[in-house]
């Protein structure tokens, strides 16, 4: 098994690609990571202060990071449609990678200019308006690996691998290119977005409608975060999977009437099943034919569930932290009434997911009796051989000065504890982590910096 180095979920908000303006790094820096003495640190102000501590993690990315310029900031747009996604960079800290929708960036992090660029994913790219929508994206062995969604007309849900080596380029096309755009479809985002449930809001292909308040299991809206790590309380040195995030819906009526959208969902996928029969050259087609190939489907090894009452579109960035094997979840937010309303949750690496019955809305207590009638009904249709399945609930770190409270939530009647706090900076457009309690964090429309953090996910700026 071959051993995994970072991913970074989004980095940098609204502008798209980017061009640096400083060409020369910063002088090194002497300035260790945080041990777990210091995490516990109550850090105020807007600037963090010097620690000196050994390092816990051997991989040192932090120590290049502080070679590096602390903050970067973009300039140019490489020809995308929308706003930055997503951002990794391999193991070196040579290059990051942009995610922007319809475009994939690599920016030299030396210099802070982009030195290539892959489009031709966007609405319009193939003859139909629904076109792509490459979202968070995370480096593994020389490749990046990015969700990959195609709603409109196929339905069908992604990880497009894109390999370093092939991107040489600004102003390259997915279409025109013979070889280095790959990608694999995955099963379970594909059928759950598909399911009906039974609520018979279905378009002419019999799957449930995208943006539609029926169907949608769990509230499947597709696919956004990835990341490569260890399972939740698995020990140091075992296998590593990748693992992707769905987006679920959550506004309107998805926040009243659905009681089957409040989970969390994690899709554990085994890296080693990526064989050439199921990964190989991406083509549009493959995204515009609803037709779904066993051959090329590639299914999940487990399903991890993070009960933190419904978030809009689900976690945005899903990011590992190796020394500490924790799964941080970067969302927009809870949004039904009586939820915290917190946008940080932290699954707890140490904890071995607890094996419980899915709360589909069975349980809920719901006063008004049309709706109450409608999510009883829906919630049949989770039911296996009469029984309603268990699943793997993972534990929420309790994290400190933070929101932490274990109850009976609203009318779910899905007693559970949510611990979460503010997600910090633009996180919500990108997070990575660099061992030690270091992070690069996008920090403004068009902007990154490097943090600190405490042992309560609390970020400070490193400034110098």
């Amino acid at each position: 098994m071959k051993k995994i180095r970072f991913t970074i979920a989004a980095l940098l908000t609204a502008a798209v690609f980017v061009s640096c303006s400083g060409t020369d790094p910063e002088a090194s820096s002497s300035e260790p990571p945080l041990s777990s003495e210091v995490a516990e640190q109550d850090f105020t102000g807007d600037v963090c202060t010097d620690a000196v501590y050994e390092s816990k993690i051997a991989d040192g990315l932090w120590q290049r990071a502080l070679e590096l310029k602390k903050h970067f900031d973009t300039r140019t747009t490489c020809g995308s449609s929308s706003h930055l996604q997503g951002i990794c960079a391999d193991d070196r800290l040579e290059y990051m990678y942009f995610s922007y929708t319809d475009v994939l960036a690599k920016l030299d992090m030396s210099t802070g200019k982009v030195v290539g660029s892959v489009g031709g994913f966007g609405k319009g790219s193939f003859g139909t308006p629904g076109g792509a929508h490459l979202g968070c994206i995370a480096y593994y062995d020389g490749k990046i690996y990015g969700s990959l969604e195609y709603k409109d007309p196929g339905k069908k849900f992604f990880v497009c691998v894109f390999d370093e080596n092939a991107i040489t380029s600004v102003g390259m096309d997915m279409k025109e290119m013979e070889s280095g755009v790959d990608a694999v479809l995955l099963y379970e985002p594909t059928v759950d977005f598909r399911d009906p449930l039974g609520d018979g809001i279905v378009g002419e292909d019999g799957f449930a409608e995208n943006e539609k308040i029926g169907g949608h299991k769990y509230g499947c809206s597709g696919i956004d975060g990835i990341t490569f790590g260890r399972l939740p309380g698995s020990p140091e040195g075992s296998r590593e999977y990748m693992m992707v995030a769905y987006g679920i819906y959550g506004k309107d009526a998805w926040t009243t009437d659905r009681f089957d959208n409040d989970y969390n969902i994690i899709q554990v996928y085994d890296q080693d099943e990526l064989t050439p029969e199921k990964l190989f050259r991406f083509t549009y087609e493959r995204g515009l034919d609803p037709d779904l190939s066993e051959q090329e489907a590639l299914h999940a090894v487990e399903t991890l569930f993070v009960f933190t009452g419904n978030t809009h579109y689900g976690t945005q960035n899903l990011e590992y932290e190796r020394d500490t094997g924790n799964i941080l979840l970067v969302t927009y937010g809870t949004k039904k009434t009586n939820y915290p309303g917190c946008s940080l949750f932290v699954v707890d690496g140490s904890a071995a997911p607890e094996k419980t019955i899915i709360q589909a809305g069975q349980n809920a207590e719901i006063r008004n009796k049309k709706t109450a009638e409608a999510v009883k009904a829906r919630s049949q249709y989770y039911r296996v051989d009469e029984k309603y399945p268990q699943i793997d609930l993972c534990r929420l770190k309790r994290l400190e000065s933070a929101f932490c409270e274990e109850k009976t939530w609203g009318e779910s009647g899905i007693f559970a504890l949510i611990s979460g706090t503010d997600a910090p900076a633009n996180s919500t457009t990108g997070i990575m982590s660099l061992g030690g309690g270091y992070w690069y964090i996008a920090d403004g429309a068009t902007s990154v910096s490097l943090y600190r953090s405490g042992s309560d996910y609390s970020f400070n700026i490193v400034l110098k």
